[in-house]
Order: structure tokens, then sequence, then C-alpha cells
């Protein structure tokens, strides 16, 4: 009885997976990767006041990294994303920097 029980709810589970993954995934996937997973991409406003800072002083993205104590892959994702959302704008070197603005 404990058997047929649990393969009932075993079902019941199974189709809430499926409703869930049917109402929220937009593509099917087999295998899942998850890409620079072993980066850390969250940010306090405090340190994104400061990278802000030294990209409009024109520090190199390098030198910015080395200052923030972060990987230089994780400043750039910020950087885009500061620029995506008009917080900061491009500046003369690029991610290497140049004269203040």
């Amino acid at each position: 009885m404990k058997a047929v029980s649990s393969v009932k709810e075993h079902g019941v589970e199974r189709k809430g997976i499926l409703s869930i993954e049917n109402s929220h995934l937009k593509k099917s996937r087999n295998k899942v990767y998850v890409a620079l997973e072993e980066l850390n991409f969250v940010w306090d406003e405090v340190e994104i006041d400061q990278v802000k800072k030294l990209w409009r002083q024109g520090t190199p993205i390098d030198e910015i990294a080395e200052v923030m104590d972060r990987d230089i892959d994780e400043i750039g994702i910020l950087i885009i994303d500061q620029c995506r959302k008009n917080k900061i704008k491009q500046r003369p070197g690029g991610l290497w920097g140049g004269d203040e603005k």
C-alpha cells in the first residue's frame, strides 16, 4: 500500500514540476551550463559607486579590478551592465581608460 501511495505522490510531484517548467522555461534544455558560475556578480551600492568613480577618472579596467579586489571579468560585466543602464558612458580608451572627461 505504501508503494502505491509513493507512486501517486511521485506522479503528483512530477505533474507539478512539468507545470512549472512549461510556464517558466522558454526553451527546453537537455544539459544546463551556467557560464562563469565561479565569478561573483553581486555588488553593493558602495562598490558600484567606487567602480563608477574609477571608470569616470579613466582608470584602466585591470587597475579597477586590483583596487576592488575583484576578478577583471567581474568588473567588465559590471561596466557592461552600467553602460546598458546609462549609469556610465563610454570613454576614450574604452576598457583601458584614458583622460578624465
